[in-house]
């Protein structure tokens, strides 16, 4: 059994040699240029028209065999990077669904379409290209050098200038974004207390405090949008800045040079063509280099998902509950953040979770599907083949998706999935609800809304057992009525964690209290 997901990727050998082929086809075509371009002005100078002929049709015909080659091999390794990704998607959704737990559709999509396409393409094209680009920059310092030791102190001096910026703004815009996801996630929360539950607020200075706290959130997003959109464009002019100053820097060091007899004329072209490269490889390089604190984050991201292949998330069947949890700790850097010390579900049971805030209901369950490591045991009555649990997240991911694609990629464990997810949206919603939301992309939702929509994705992807992290987020009074009617119609069993009596008084459910853990 494979130990996590980026065990799973398959990327071809022949993916990789087509970006090494262009890589090297776009460096070195440029010093070929240069090599040239000096024996041409040579010819021109000894006025050997026919040399000069042969070396400008040489010229003519490397750039366009090189352009040739650069778009079949571009062709190529774009190729690659689709069927690698093609075929690791498939491979992790098919071990995904061998678990006994359902993570959901929206949040595996939103791993294997964004975090692993970059992981792959990092691999496929970016790292041979830095390599590339690397001996390219060495082939050029040594060109520069035998050329002049004044271009090299040019070359060197420039590239201190140019692209350590580079790297801090790229720095600076990695870090805004994700700066600009935390904030969202936190207005998010504080949103659904402060604006759509105030009618459980009981106290006018607790209403006052998460009001300020939603207008300071807002003035936060506000400032961390400003600056993601900032580093953008300073990230843009930065490399037109320095790619401008490559250029002239260049012309006019040439020209001094000639001008004192320090170099030869036909030397200068080449020289100005190889400053001109070498700049622009330091440039990519740099910039290629910034890649890997975005692959960092992806990586980070797709681990979340190896709890398919963990130990800590199997399930025996030696049990005659639908859910018998012995003794389950759940730690974090060795402190215990959670702990039951039994809790049976039974077949068919509903069940509400109470507790103060911090005593690890969330955790408690992140452990079962396996999100979290955790020690004791976990058992179920249902075999593999009929166990599968739906996990409703705390936090809603924002997919691009539309609710009609998040709904075609459930895969139902009970007749047609999404199918299923339309009817549970209905009557969460009303009856157009699926009408009219089906082509609008999930992170343009209402919070509500949004909501209802993976609490349909969730009950349609599962079979025996469901785990609900606060469902009744962000829903209306009568949306939460709706919830509360459709868990009592399941045939399976529930775990719910609520907090709003509008969701949890009607539900009949059996109330479990999880201590806070000493730690």
């Amino acid at each position: 059994m494979p130990k996590s997901i980026e065990s799973l990727v398959t990327i071809r050998p022949s993916g990789r040699m087509a970006a090494f082929l262009g890589a090297v086809i776009s460096t070195a075509l440029p010093l070929v240029l240069a090599a040239l371009s000096d024996s041409l002005v040579i010819a021109a100078q000894n006025r050997l028209p026919a040399l000069a002929w042969m070396l400008s049709f040489q010229i003519a015909a490397v750039i366009a065999l090189g352009f040739l080659v650069s778009i079949l091999a571009g062709a190529a390794e774009e190729r690659a990077c689709q069927e690698a990704i093609t075929e690791s998607q498939a491979s992790i959704t098919e071990q995904l669904l061998r678990q006994p737990y359902a993570l959901g559709a929206g949040l595996v999509k939103e791993r294997l379409v964004d975090d692993l396409s970059d992981l792959i393409t990092w691999r496929v094209s970016t790292l041979p290209r830095i390599a590339v680009s690397l001996v390219g920059v060495i082939t050029a310092l040594i060109w520069v050098y035998l050329a002049s030791p004044w271009a090299l102190t040019l070359a060197l001096g420039g590239v201190v200038l140019t692209v350590l910026p580079s790297l801090a703004v790229k720095k600076w815009a990695e870090e805004a974004y994700e700066d600009t996801t935390d904030i969202e996630s936190a207005i998010n929360s504080e949103y659904f207390q402060a604006r759509e539950n105030l009618d459980l607020i009981r106290t006018e200075k607790l209403q006052a405090y998460i009001e300020q706290r939603v207008r300071a959130l807002d003035r936060t997003h506000l400032r961390a949008g400003t600056k993601s959109e900032a580093t953008g464009a300073a990230e843009s002019s930065l490399n037109n800045l320095v790619q401008a100053a490559a250029l002239y820097g260049s012309l006019l060091l040439a020209l001094w040079l000639v001008g004192t007899n320090r170099l030869a004329l036909s030397g200068a072209v080449g020289l100005v063509i190889v400053l001109k490269t070498f700049f622009t490889l330091a440039s990519s390089t740099a910039t290629n280099l910034t890649a890997f604190w975005v692959v960092r984050r992806k990586r980070r991201r797709l681990r979340s998902l190896d709890c398919a292949f963990s130990s800590y998330g199997a399930i025996t069947n030696h049990s005659s509950a639908a859910l018998d949890l012995q003794d389950v700790t759940v730690r974090r850097e060795g402190a215990v953040m959670a702990h039951v010390n039994a809790l049976h579900l039974a077949r068919g049971e509903t069940m509400l979770i109470a507790g103060q805030n911090g005593a690890g209901k969330s955790l408690l369950l992140r452990a079962v599907v396996g999100l979290d490591e955790r020690t004791g045991r976990v058992a179920s009555a249902y075999s593999s083949n009929d166990l599968r649990m739906g996990y409703l997240s705390q936090h809603d991911p924002l997919l691009s998706l539309t609710v009609r694609e998040l709904f075609e990629h459930i895969e139902g464990a009970v007749g047609d999935g999404p199918a299923r997810a339309a009817e549970t949206l209905t009557h969460l919603l009303g009856p157009d609800a699926f009408t009219t939301l089906g082509e609008v992309p999930v992170r343009s939702l209402s919070g509500g809304q949004r909501r209802s929509v993976f609490i349909a994705e969730t009950v349609a992807s599962s079979q025996g057992v469901l785990l609900l992290d606060e469902p009744d987020t962000h829903l209306s009074p009568e949306a939460a009525q709706g919830l509360a009617s459709l868990l009592n119609e399941y045939e399976g069993s529930v775990i719910a964690i609520a907090h709003t009596p509008r969701f949890s008084t009607p539900l009949s459910a059996r109330t479990v209290t999880v201590e806070r853990p000493v730690r």
